[in-house]
């Protein structure tokens, strides 16, 4: 059987890719990842260059991802019960690899020679930033832990990645569990003319009368942006707001309030391990803000520029944060 998610001649073969195909791929990505790695680390008859170490590691990183984030699209758009099953299946053998990358001393000693030698200073700036960066996701792996933490932090992240699959799921089944069917059409005043096409053919394929509408971003988005009845919007931003949780028109449902609860305890604990206060810090090692004060000042001047244009009236504003994924697995308002 050809799988198509280990295709890498052009685009992601999306009308091909089935179920069947996402767990024989990803763990023979995997084992071929680990068995080139450990042919690259075992021969030491060469100095480490960036073209037999890191060129070599990013090929092999840009194959995973090329299967891998398909998959994950196709979970959050096109989800079914095998395409689940099989996306959660993967979720913790990735993150034992990543991790297994992150906390492998060898690997990080050849890197380190690469940044000692005279070579270093002839590679391009891209180059440069690329070696940086992981020798800072080295640390933030563990690498400088006793192997006691090193399992603990293998250990915290591999039920992250179980508890943010489960997190997504309910969300993904509370945005497909709500919808609206409007047989008024005087309701819907203010909306274009596409969007009411698209809300009477989703009523087509339900064999209902009227309109359909749902939290699916087209649909919501059309309304939120267009709706000229403020009740109907208020309704649908109550609806989206309240996924998932123990609020809203599905209250307790799909409740998502164990799952961050368990989470937050788990990032505590991982952030930690690390000697960082919280993980609020841990995750800013990676990012543009320096502090998590500087992240507090900016989202307070973020609030006060938006209330005052809402308050304004004269335009409606909506933020959108699309379903992502990385490595482990998708993010929604979790991170």
């Amino acid at each position: 059987m050809i799988n198509p998610l280990l295709d890498f001649g052009g685009l992601p073969r999306f009308g091909q890719i089935e179920a069947i195909h996402v767990i024989p791929a990803i763990e023979h990505l995997l084992s071929e990842n680990r068995q080139l790695l450990s042919e690259l680390l075992a021969d030491s008859s060469t100095p480490y260059t960036w073209d037999n170490l890191l060129q070599v590691m990013q090929e092999m990183d840009d194959r995973l991802s090329r299967a891998w984030s398909p998959v994950s699209h196709l979970n959050s758009v096109k989800n079914s019960d095998e395409l689940r099953a099989a996306h959660e299946h993967c979720l913790p053998i990735l993150s034992e690899y990543y991790t297994e990358l992150g906390q492998n001393n060898h690997l990080y000693a050849a890197i380190k020679s690469i940044v000692d030698s005279d070579q270093y200073d002839s590679l391009c700036p891209a180059q440069k930033k690329i070696i940086q960066n992981k020798q800072r996701d080295f640390h933030l792996s563990g690498i400088d832990l006793d192997d006691n933490k090193k399992k603990q932090f293998k250990e915290i992240k591999q039920q992250l990645a179980k508890l943010k699959s489960n997190y997504e799921n309910n969300v993904l089944d509370a945005t497909n569990g709500w919808q609206k069917i409007i047989t008024d059409k005087s309701q819907l005043t203010g909306l274009p003319d596409s969007a009411l096409a698209m809300a009477k053919q989703a009523a087509e394929l339900e064999s209902v009368e009227g309109w359909l509408f749902n939290l699916q971003f087209p649909s919501y988005f059309a309304i939120m942006t267009h709706a000229d009845q403020r009740e109907l919007r208020e309704q649908f931003y109550t609806a989206y707001c309240t996924r998932a949780s123990d609020q809203g028109p599905d209250a307790g449902k799909w409740d998502n309030t164990k799952n961050m609860e368990r989470i937050l305890f788990l990032r505590q604990k991982l952030a930690q391990l690390l000697d960082f206060n919280n993980y609020a810090e841990y995750s800013l090692a990676t990012k543009m803000a320096d502090s998590t004060d500087e992240v507090i000042e900016f989202l307070q001047q973020l609030s006060e520029k938006s209330k005052a244009v809402a308050q304004s009236g004269s335009h409606r504003f909506l933020s959108y944060s699309p379903h992502t994924t990385h490595h482990a697995g998708p993010q929604w308002a979790v991170h």
